[in-house]
Formats: structure tokens, sequence, C-alpha cells
């Protein structure tokens, strides 16, 4: 077995997952209660959200920026999983 070139981190409330190319994103704070902040290294174009079964349950517009507030005041408590820009998603937890 080889092991994943993906990494992720789960210290001091960030979630953050890097590659062998260097691509990293960050997404605090988790657990979230009303917003998380997303940091790219590219302009964030699209942020979307997942539950554990694969539903899509937000789509944000991308503001074009590295860092990009996202609501999540609405989704119910749970996990989530988060995609930057069609990037590895990264898991994010609403209290």
């Amino acid at each position: 077995k080889t092991a994943s070139t993906n990494a992720e981190n789960f210290t001091d409330g960030t979630t953050g997952i890097s590659d062998a190319t260097g691509y990293s994103l960050s997404v605090y704070p988790v657990p979230a209660t009303t917003a998380v902040t997303v940091t790219s290294p590219e302009a964030i174009e699209s942020v979307r959200i997942f539950s554990t079964a694969g539903a899509e349950v937000a789509r944000v517009a991308g503001e074009k920026d590295y860092t990009q507030s996202v609501d999540v005041s609405t989704l119910a408590p749970g996990v989530y999983m988060l995609v930057v820009n069609e990037q590895a998603p990264l898991r994010i937890v609403k209290k």
C-alpha cells in the first residue's frame, strides 16, 4: 500500500489539507456555529458543502479572493465536507 498524498490536521480548531504539489487549504473555526473562514492559495471561485451522505447542502459563489467567509448558520449540527474550487474535501463540524 502507498500512503495518501493528502494530509489532514485537526489542531487548534483548524482543518487543513495539502498535497504533494503544495496546494494547501484551511478552514476555521472547527467546530463552527455561524460561519467558517476558508483560505486558499488561489482565488476562491466556488465553495460547496456536502452532508456525510453525499448530498450537496450548500453552494456559494466565490468572491475571487484568497479568503472567504461561508455562512453555515442554517445547517443542522453535524459533520460536513467542504469543497473549494473542486479540490479535495475538508471535514467541518457544525455545532
